[in-house]
């Protein structure tokens, strides 16, 4: 698979709508109407880092090793440029939003220092990934087939059974929640699990169904994928 930061499953929209609720999740953190500078890592064809300038009326600058057409103007950029390579000036940006990005990144950990030393001292990283724990995944995918879903399920537990889910071995395996605390500890003072909080949004109409899986700690395996705000 390589690590193609513009493998999304999920369509630009939903993407956007993800982006809201868990902007929404980061205002509860910190009053991000004042947010001047944020950094989008892994922004495909920009269209969600336009949408992030929109919401926070914010500069925004993004980034995708994949994009064939760089575009700049006032407060929106979408370059080239490998996570893996970065750079930025420390303290650069108030925020930093990551989605679906760091599963397909080749060490997750120098990608992680960067974007904390990329931080300003009072800044969030707002970051989601694929669940590796999940028993299914690619749920609530927008416009997703159903041909779709059992093939890419049966991929993942090919990859289960041959004891190789995990990214390094090419799988859409994601972190589990304690890999990626492990991951972000040494480079952010919180690493706050807010999955609880995205899901209940979400699914309001569910609510009686989640707080159940929450209270079971079911969560941790039917949770496609999880959120975390993390600060320094």
């Amino acid at each position: 698979m390589g690590y193609a930061y513009t493998l999304r499953l999920e369509s630009s929209l939903m993407d956007i709508d993800i982006a809201k609720s868990l902007l929404s999740i980061a205002h509860s953190y910190k009053d991000t109407s004042h947010t001047k500078n944020v950094f989008v890592a892994g922004c495909g064809d920009g269209t969600e880092a336009s949408a992030i300038r929109t919401l926070l009326k914010a500069n925004v600058v993004g980034v995708d090793s994949g994009l064939l057409n760089e575009y700049e103007d006032k407060t929106l950029k979408i370059l080239n440029r490998d996570l893996m390579n970065l750079d930025f000036p420390n303290s650069s940006f108030d925020l930093v939003y990551s989605y679906h990005v760091l599963e397909h990144v080749p060490d997750p950990s120098v990608v992680l220092k960067k974007l904390s030393d990329m931080l300003t001292p009072e800044g969030l990283l707002v970051v989601g990934f694929p669940n590796r724990s999940r028993l299914l995944g690619y749920v609530g995918s927008q416009n997703i087939t159903l041909k779709n879903l059992i093939k890419w399920n049966l991929t993942d537990y090919g990859y289960r059974v041959r004891g190789k889910f995990k990214n390094e071995h090419g799988a859409h395996a994601g972190f589990t929640k304690r890999e990626f605390i492990k991951l972000a500890k040494p480079y952010f003072k919180k690493v706050d699990y807010v999955s609880n909080h995205y899901f209940l949004n979400k699914y309001k109409n569910k609510q009686g169904l989640v707080k159940f899986l929450i209270k079971t700690g079911l969560s941790s395996f039917f949770y496609p994928s999880i959120y975390f705000i993390c600060s320094k």
